[in-house]
């Protein structure tokens, strides 16, 4: 409201009678003081909206209960109220929580400054959520191959890993073919993944695993459901420490863990909340720094916070239910009739405890176990205990778990044990009973210890010790020390001390090796020393590029006596690599060629090129052959003669960020956006379409009964225009569909005139029309 309506009003209200107060039991107005009404404009922190009625008796100011309520302005329950002509007021000294309420009388409002103690709460998630993307909805197959050509028979081989799929559902298998075995189906299913839910469901082959260090495996063929977490890539499942704090005014907070920084947000005054702020595992030391408007930085906090790996976020539960029948393994193409079933289920109940239960059976075998996590204030411990039953007395028994771990920085360092009865079983273990499992050692138990230590970028050590324990059998134990040293920008220098103590045998292991990078090329160079005397390895290579062009790797080595040579040269073009392997072990000799790469359909289309490990997507500039397209703004390649592009290697279920180089396109091109975000599922595809094209326009000019600015309308068949002309009637209009307009034209003067205009199929360019007589009319 203006400060003339307002004071119209407050003058209004002021020359009535004083008005007739009927106190509540909490407080009673003296009778006698006069009572000023003022409408006056509510402003909080300098910033005004609303109105309310302020009663001013002497120095004691009343202001509307709801208009306070209305700003944001904090009220008690039990704060003291006054009726007034069926309107409940509070007094300003009444409010409390540190407010003021003062009258601004030469600009007719009412001021509340709130400290920023009693600001609304400003919360920031680092860790915001994926951007809920479109999923793709293409069709699109891809077939991996591997042909191996060997110089010796048993050394012919192919493999071919295949996937048909659309948006989240995707069949997929995959199959093995020797010379001397024939062929061999692997893993075949279905699958269907939900993101929202973090979802993912399997018809067909998989494997029944779990987090539990007592639980078993198997490979059945069946149906599963399981928390699915590289649904979201940006998803954190370890608990993570919240900051909070209050700003006294404006300022950018700082978040830095270990002096690196991890997050910045603006914020305004007033209570605030950091969450999701994406630490690493292990110690973080968390220093939150405050940087005010005028380029001042002070700190608001520091302290340590541990990050347990182990743990869950509290509210986030992992799981994981599969049932089917048996499958022996990836190279047998039958079931068993043996059922099987298996599952666990984890959850976090808060940042310091996740727990966890696990179940697994089949014909013969019932386990079921339990787990919990707990974050120290240092480090973290685990706990797990198990019961399997069998039909045998000889297959039942308990087991049980126990892991501690702690790193930071600087060191770190990690504990556990396993005990096993003699019966305990679990799912893909054999029967005590079973021919086979009796030639196998039968686990008794295990434990381990490691120590590390890196006091700088330069030098870490490493300490560790296992014991692998039997029944009716004895103990194998190894421990040892590794450290490594640079030397140098490109230099580092390895040492490695290992001690084996077992029923296979004692040995003293020493080694000691240099490495050196040189450019794009390393070289390395060892020597060994064991029970069988010295040995020593010299290897070179080069990596392969993600893209196009040639790696290699050479070695030459002497152990026990024996020379081996080793040589690998390999080249990854755009539609497949190819590598020669050769060998030479003290004469006998042996070649390999591999021929690797994918086939991929997708939108109407075929590709050849190298391995599909990921997503990808076919880029299309319609009809622009040489446009450099760019994946998160690095060159990936130009579109071909159809003027599309084939880009490898998209993160699943990721923005991926796609365009190409718009200086690459004619200047008579309509561009539109030249770039877009997009997500593809696991292995799938999507097409990305940009919509340049041809700019296709029409010109001319109109004959007007009088010359003037005008505004003209094309009406035609479903399709309406419009434009402006000036006083010489030309116009200029892209994309306009061909067919008979009639045109409207509104002179500035109020004049009008109408005519018919007839446009062809417009080629690319401006096509010029020729002038067009237009008569006065409505």
């Amino acid at each position: 409201m203006s400060g003339a309506l307002a004071l119209a009003l407050g003058l209004l209200l002021a020359g009535q009678p004083p008005a007739q107060a009927s106190p509540s039991p909490a407080s009673a107005a003296p009778a006698a003081m006069d009572t000023d009404t003022l409408l006056l404009d509510v402003c909080v922190d300098d910033v005004c909206d609303g109105i309310a009625v302020v009663l001013v008796r002497g120095s004691q100011v009343l202001v509307d209960r709801a208009a306070l309520q209305k700003a944001g302005v904090p009220l008690d329950a039990g704060v003291a109220t006054e009726r007034v002509d069926g309107r409940d007021f509070v007094a300003a000294d009444a409010i409390g929580h540190g407010i003021r309420i003062a009258i601004d009388h030469a600009q007719l409002r009412l001021d509340i400054r709130r400290p920023a103690t009693v600001l609304p709460l400003q919360r920031a998630d680092f860790h915001a959520p994926p951007p809920q993307l479109d999923g793709a909805r293409d069709w699109s197959a891809v077939l991996d191959y591997a042909a191996n050509l060997g110089s010796r028979r048993d050394a012919r081989n192919l493999f071919v890993d295949g996937a048909v799929g659309r948006g989240p559902w995707a069949l997929r298998s995959d199959g093995q073919w020797w010379s001397d075995g024939g062929w061999r189906r692997g893993l075949t299913r279905l699958e269907f993944d939900q993101p929202r839910t973090l979802r993912r469901w399997t018809f067909g082959d998989q494997y029944a695993l779990s987090p539990d260090p007592l639980g078993g495996s198997a490979l059945l063929g069946g149906v599963g459901v399981a928390r699915a977490f590289d649904l979201d890539p940006f998803l954190i499942t370890f608990p993570q420490p919240y900051l909070d704090g209050v700003l006294q005014a404006p300022g950018t907070v700082e978040v830095y863990a270990n002096g690196v920084l991890v997050g910045r947000q603006p914020l305004q005054a007033g209570p605030f909340s950091l969450q999701g702020l994406g630490l690493s595992p292990g110690r973080n030391d968390v220093r939150l720094l405050l940087r005010d408007p005028f380029g001042g930085t002070r700190e608001l906090s520091s302290a340590s916070y541990y990050s347990a790996s182990g743990l869950l976020a509290p509210g986030l539960s992992e799981y994981a239910l599969r049932l089917g029948r048996a499958r022996p393994s990836p190279l047998e193409d039958r079931y068993r009739d043996d059922p099987v079933l298996a599952g666990y289920w984890r959850r976090g109940l808060n940042p310091a405890l996740t727990v966890g239960v696990r179940a697994e059976a089949d014909r013969e075998l019932r386990n079921l176990g339990a787990q919990a996590a707990l974050r120290l204030p240092l480090g973290e411990l685990s706990a797990s205990l198990a019961r399997s039953d069998g039909p045998a007395a000889a297959d039942r028994g308990g087991a049980s778990a126990l892991d501690y771990r702690y790193s930071n920085r600087v060191a770190g360092w990690s504990l556990g044990l396993r005990r096993f009865d003699r019966g305990y079983r679990r799912l893909g273990d054999t029967s005590a009973d079973d021919s086979l499992g009796s030639l196998l050692r039968q686990p008794r138990g295990d434990a381990f210890a490691a120590v590390g230590w890196s006091p700088t970028a330069r030098v870490s050590l490493q300490l560790h010790w296992s014991r692998n324990r039997y029944f009716d059998a004895g103990d194998d134990t190894r421990y040892g020390l590794d450290g490594s040293l640079r030397l140098g920008a490109d230099t580092r220098l390895f040492l490695a001390l290992a001690r084996n103590d077992g029923d296979g045998g004692r040995d003293t292991v020493a080694q000691l090796g240099l490495s050196l990078a040189l450019g794009r090329d390393n070289l390395n160079l060892g020597s060994r020393h064991d029970g069988n005397g010295w040995g020593y390895g010299i290897d070179a290579n080069r990596s392969r590029p993600s893209d196009t062009g040639f790696g290699y790797s050479a070695s030459l080595d002497r152990q026990n006596g024996t020379d081996v040579a080793y040589a690998r040269g390999e080249y990854q073009g755009r539609h497949g690599r190819y590598a020669l392997t050769v060998q030479d072990a003290d004469g006998a000799s042996q070649a390999s060629v591999l021929l690797s790469g994918a086939l991929v359909a997708i939108g109407g289309r075929a590709f050849a090129t190298p391995p599909v490990d990921n997503g990808f997507a076919l880029v299309r500039v319609p009809g622009l052959a040489g446009v450099q397209v760019r994946r998160e703004n690095l060159a990936v390649g130009v579109t071909d003669a159809a003027g599309e592009l084939l880009v490898r290697d998209l993160l699943p279920y990721y923005p991926n960020r796609i365009g190409y180089d718009e200086a690459d396109v004619p200047a008579d091109w309509d561009i539109g956006p030249n770039a877009l975000t997009v997500a593809v599922p696991r292995r799938g595809g999507a097409v990305v379409p940009f919509q340049a094209r041809p700019l296709r326009a029409i010109a001319g000019r109109l004959r007007l009964p009088q010359s003037g600015a005008a505004t003209v309308r094309l009406h035609g068949d479903g399709r309406d225009y419009s434009t402006r002309i000036g006083s010489s009637a030309r116009y200029y209009l892209e994309d306009v569909a061909p067919g008979a307009y009639v045109l409207e034209v509104e002179l500035d003067n109020g004049a009008r005139a109408r005519c018919t205009l007839q446009v062809p199929v417009l080629a690319p360019g401006v096509t010029r029309l020729e002038p067009v007589d237009c008569r006065e009319g409505p």
